[in-house]
């Protein structure tokens, strides 16, 4: 599969949009607490109720969309991350072991793993197709695979939008992750910006171990979110290569198969 990124999305503690990461992982800049973003695409009374993964994914995504120059209401959308809303998943947990057992209708009505989703589409107008791929650590790279399929079938935008909110016991005993972390990409069929990355894919048989990013910063922050895992790839996305120098770099998807990501350009 042959497609392109023409936009990217980003929001954590290393930096907060795409021009502050290429700085931060140039000079391996230390963390600095970001907080959860405003997101004002999110209309104030859904925003007052919304999770923090909601207004991290929205984030993300406006900002791929609008580096692309692509339309927010005609974009098909694929959202992963490895554990989901933590937060509420345990707030629910907790209610439910207690004598009275009352939930809050607002968790219970944001607890589902396509709520980030949701609220893109109210904030955004958009109509188009969306959904939500699950795969613990492999999330990321599953979900590209559903997205670039999307993408090239269809022959119209996709985002890749994948994000992890910081834990706690006993959640944090399955993954733990100390931080918060998102990413968008805007996946294109057809090169219509100077300045995109070429993305070809192959799934290929065998095990492979999952990718490190070389810049030391990213490295602690990969420690900190699995999500982050993919700075990996992003900072191949910031190094200038022609088709002499394609950049690969391989998946892990389960125990028998990986992804071969082949890229070229830059952003």
């Amino acid at each position: 599969m042959k497609l392109y990124v023409s936009g990217i999305g980003i929001w954590s503690d290393l930096a907060q949009d795409w021009e502050q990461l290429k700085t931060a992982l140039a000079e391996n800049s230390n963390t600095n607490p970001a907080g959860v973003p405003l997101s004002k695409l999110i209309p104030g009374a859904e925003r007052r109720r919304a999770p923090k993964t909601a207004k991290l994914a929205v984030e993300v995504a406006e900002q791929a969309c609008r580096m692309a120059k692509a339309d927010m209401s005609d974009t098909a959308s694929v959202f992963t991350s490895v554990l989901a809303d933590t937060e509420i998943s345990d707030n629910i947990c907790r209610a439910l072991a207690l004598p009275q057992k009352i939930l809050s209708p607002t968790k219970f009505h944001n607890s589902v793993q396509n709520a980030p989703a949701g609220y893109w589409a109210i904030g955004s107008g958009n109509h188009a197709p969306c959904n939500y791929v699950g795969g613990f650590m492999e999330s990321w790279a599953l979900a590209l695979i559903e997205a670039a399929s999307q993408c090239l079938i269809e022959q119209r935008n996709v985002l890749l939008v994948n994000y992890d909110i910081a834990n706690k016991a006993p959640l944090s005993g399955v993954c733990r992750i100390d931080e918060s972390f998102a990413s968008a990409l805007l996946l294109q069929a057809t090169c219509t910006h100077q300045d995109s990355v070429e993305l070809k894919l192959e799934l290929c048989a065998g095990s492979n171990p999952q990718p490190i990013a070389h810049s030391l910063s990213a490295q602690t922050l990969c420690r900190r979110n699995p999500s982050a895992a993919v700075l990996a790839q992003l900072e191949v996305f910031a190094m200038k290569t022609d088709e002499q120098n394609a950049t690969e770099l391989r998946w892990p998807i389960n125990s028998d198969a990986h992804l071969r990501i082949r890229s070229r350009g830059s952003l």
